[in-house]
C-alpha cells in the first residue's frame, strides 16, 4: 500500500480519462476495468485485438490511454499498435499513452512492445500499486 498512501487521491489522476482496455481473459477486464472505474475514469473494455481496432476507430481515437494486452486471438496486441500507431487519420495516433499488458517479462518482450510503439510494459497481474504511479506518469505526459 506504499504507494497508495503516498498518492492520497488517484481519483484526481484518473477522473474523467477515457481508457480503452483489451485483453482475452474476462477476470482481467473486469479486475482492472473496475479499479479503474472506481477512480471515475470510463473504461472501454474488448476482448481481442479486432475488437480493440475497431472500438478504437469507431469512437476517432479519443482516447486517453489504451491499456493492451500483448497476446490475443486473432490479431495481437502488438499489431493492433502498430496498426494504431501508422495511421493518420486521428490526431493523437502517434503519441496516445499505450501499455503493454502481459504476462511476459522478459527484456525482450520488453523492447518488443516498446519498439511496436508502446510507451510502457506491464506485467499480469496488475495492481494499483504497481500501475498506477506509472500510469499516472504517462498521462500528466501526454497532456
Amino acid at each position: 500500500m506504499h504507494n497508495m498512501e503516498k498518492h492520497t487521491d488517484w481519483k484526481k489522476v484518473f477522473s474523467g480519462k477515457r481508457i480503452l482496455m483489451a485483453d482475452d481473459d474476462e477476470l482481467n477486464l473486469e479486475i482492472i476495468g473496475n479499479l479503474l472505474r472506481e477512480q471515475g475514469a470510463e473504461v472501454h473494455t474488448v476482448r481481442d485485438g479486432r475488437e480493440a481496432l475497431y472500438t478504437y476507430r469507431a469512437e476517432h481515437g479519443v482516447f486517453d490511454l489504451i491499456i493492451m494486452d500483448i497476446v490475443m486471438p486473432d490479431l495481437s496486441g502488438l499489431e493492433v499498435v502498430r496498426r494504431i500507431r501508422r495511421t493518420h487519420l486521428y490526431p493523437g495516433a502517434k503519441t496516445i499513452p499505450i501499455v503493454a499488458l502481459t504476462v511476459n517479462s522478459s527484456e525482450e518482450d520488453r523492447e518488443k512492445s516498446l519498439a511496436a510503439g508502446m510507451k510502457l510494459h506491464l506485467a499480469k497481474p496488475l495492481s494499483p500499486n504497481n500501475s498506477f504511479p506509472a500510469l499516472e506518469t504517462l498521462l500528466e505526459a501526454g497532456q
